[in-house]
């Protein structure tokens, strides 16, 4: 079995820092909004571009949730 990963969050005023560990380049970050009707379920969507360690998600009041997920893929 696969140890649970170690991961960090921070706020800032207008967003959101996600940190994991640097042992392995094999992570998928998704995300899903609440502006699927369904709600959460199998609509996750793949953060497009590279994405870097830490992550920093934008955070617009008003805009609704989006919720994120790191996936370890080995």
């Amino acid at each position: 079995t696969l140890a649970t990963p170690h991961l960090s969050l921070r706020l800032f005023p207008n967003a959101l820092q996600l940190s994991w560990p640097l042992n392995s380049s094999n992570w998928l970050l998704q995300y899903q909004t609440n502006t699927f009707s369904m709600g959460l379920g199998t609509n996750w969507l793949v953060v497009p571009g590279p994405v870097t360690n830490p992550f920093m998600a934008p955070i617009y009041p008003g805009a609704g949730s989006v919720f994120y997920r790191l996936l370890q893929t080995n």
